[in-house]
């Protein structure tokens, strides 16, 4: 029975990492085509969540569009608004994405010259900075430990981590001063 609990829990958490990279791990050649699940002994074989299984023989990283998975959302919750974010396809930003697997961070942003809202992640993230000119809705990272949100544009080095998908009435949303927003996956 604790077997069974700790398997399906492996599985889980595998589930949840495997949707936030959008990548299907691929299962050793050398086992059978068993679910877990079900395996009399831990042996490595990874199923999904639809319980579907990998071939062997055919065992290669498909694009998320092309296999039905679909990739996570940036959320964002907001003086009891919600938004939703497109992450984006970097180290950074699948980072992200494995921290909130494990549960929703809170950070406290305040404004920072009058285009930004900046607050410390308190952790860091891989980043590959580059000079993007950000613009409203963009979620970057600076500084590797630094979250930004954009309502206005500015040019400066910066990791792309996501970008909110409806900007209508952002810098409304985001009010004057110092605001606490929640980030989780959805």
């Amino acid at each position: 029975m604790k077997k069974v609990i700790l398997i399906s829990a492996l599985l889980f958490l595998l589930s949840a990492i495997s949707g936030c990279s959008g990548e299907i791990p691929a299962e050793n050649e050398s086992q059978s085509n068993i679910p877990a699940a079900i395996d009399s002994e831990p042996t490595g074989n990874i199923a999904n969540s639809d319980s579907e299984q990998l071939n062997s023989s055919t065992a290669t990283e498909t694009p998320p569009e092309e296999n039905g998975d679909e990739q996570m959302d940036l959320i964002l919750t907001i003086n009891g608004k919600t938004l939703s974010a497109k992450f984006e396809d970097n180290a950074a930003a699948k980072a992200l994405c494995e921290k909130l697997s494990e549960g929703s961070i809170t950070v406290t942003l305040s404004e920072y010259g009058g285009f930004e809202k900046v607050g410390e992640l308190g952790f860091s993230l891989p980043k590959s900075d580059e000079r993007i000119k950000g613009k409203a809705g963009d979620i970057l990272l600076y500084q590797g430990d630094k979250i930004t949100v954009f309502y206005g544009s500015n040019e400066w080095s910066y990791t792309k981590l996501a970008t909110i998908v409806d900007v209508d009435g952002l810098k409304d949303i985001l009010g004057s001063g110092d605001i606490t927003v929640t980030l989780s996956i959805g």
